[in-house]
């Protein structure tokens, strides 16, 4: 027995899909602000790019899931709305462009993760080969779960139809890679908290840090998206529905909390040269004269080489940067 129908279901997810998106502009315009400053210090066009693809197609989102709610629940031609049928034909083109979308979406958030792991850990290659992996499959499944909804027929209960195997493959595959990177983005925060505990401030701070670090609220999504699907529970197009501004919320609020907690240390940096070199594992320490690593958004500062006085993982851009001395001048 079903606690919500599917027509309720899409009804309670458009809801929080609107919520989320709410809350999603809330902190769009710090995002742009913090981009375009970053921006004009010569930053990548990866993130900005990244950030307007996440932007447009949120916003599509919305818009192709108020026109669907409007085709399910409006009265056309005089007949009465049958919300049951509309929504158990998963081929209808607002559906088709719909399921493109949360796709698209679930594929960038996953890209952006890979990068962000990618940066954190200095370039190196071989950390990002598993996440590497997962990351083909899952654009490889994206693609597939598409093409599977496009041709399925229409049925009184989608969730439990052979289609939502490829759905679910689709979000356990995108929910290990998330787990993955969010795994080795918090061993790392762990590190830096152990190696200097007197900057690494209360246990609540760190804890709300580490989550928002390691994007944890949006593996929790696909965890219950993946439990809802896999005992073909309805509860499952609640969240579904508004995956995209969540995912969008998510990374936003990330942008957000690693500019602002860089922003107490930067009256400590100093001059410095860029390198961007991609490197393979390396077990060997750099001097920590030459080491200043910022993460986009967070930075790992010296003390004029003699001692770490700060550090910050967990941004998206890493690069890797080493204070120019005395005598160099510039």
């Amino acid at each position: 027995m079903q606690v919500v129908s599917q027509t309720n279901a899409h009804l309670i997810g458009l809801w929080l899909q609107l919520i989320a998106t709410g809350a999603y502009l809330v902190y769009l315009p710090q995002c742009v602000a913090i981009l375009r400053h970053k921006a004009r210090e010569g930053l990548s066009l990866f993130l900005p790019t990244f950030c307007a693809l996440i932007f447009i197609i949120t916003m599509t989102d919305v818009v192709v899931e108020m026109k669907r709610a409007y085709s399910a629940f409006g009265v056309h031609g005089g007949q009465r709305p049958d919300p049951d049928e509309f929504f158990a034909n998963p081929a209808t083109q607002e559906s088709l462009l719909k399921n493109g979308l949360t796709t698209a979406i679930a594929i960038l958030s996953d890209i952006i993760m890979v990068y962000r792991t990618l940066n954190v850990y200095s370039y190196h290659i071989l950390v990002i080969l598993v996440p590497g992996g997962l990351l083909v499959a899952d654009i490889a499944l994206g693609i597939w779960t598409v093409v599977t909804l496009s041709q399925t027929n229409k049925g009184a209960a989608l969730v439990l139809e052979e289609v939502s195997v490829r759905v679910r493959e689709f979000f356990i595959v995108a929910f290990c890679l998330n787990v993955l990177c969010a795994g080795l983005i918090c061993w790392r925060i762990v590190r830096a908290n152990a190696e200097m505990p007197r900057l690494s401030g209360r246990v609540m701070n760190r804890v709300l840090e580490a989550v928002i670090q390691t994007a944890a609220l949006y593996c929790a999504h696909l965890l219950i998206l993946i439990v809802s699907s896999a005992i073909g529970s309805n509860i499952f197009f609640v969240f579904l529905d508004p995956l995209p501004p969540a995912a969008a919320l998510v990374f936003s609020m990330l942008i957000v909390r690693t500019r602002a907690s860089t922003r107490a240390s930067t009256d400590q940096t100093s001059t410095v040269m860029l390198s961007t070199n991609f490197r393979f594992w390396n077990t060997g320490t750099p001097p920590l004269e030459s080491m200043v690593t910022d993460v986009e958004y967070g930075t790992t500062h010296t003390d004029l080489g003699s001692e770490v006085t700060r550090q910050d993982i967990g941004g998206y851009d890493m690069e890797l940067w080493r204070h120019k001395s005395p005598g160099e001048g510039g």
